[in-house]
């Protein structure tokens, strides 16, 4: 199963499973895309708590 890449594949999927998340698609959709953005600072700081544990 692929990660949905258009809030239309989302709502495709979402529609027949989960009609409350369906209702508030929109924020659903902004959630994902500000987790996405911030996925690359989030990934620099987790190692940089990794490295600093190995050095303990």
């Amino acid at each position: 199963r692929e990660m949905p890449v258009t809030s239309r594949t989302l709502r495709r999927i979402i529609k027949s499973k989960h009609t409350l998340v369906e209702h508030n698609l929109g924020a659903v959709v902004q959630v994902i895309k500000s987790s996405m953005e911030n996925a690359a600072a989030f990934e620099s700081a987790s190692e940089q708590l990794k490295n600093g544990r190995m050095e303990i």
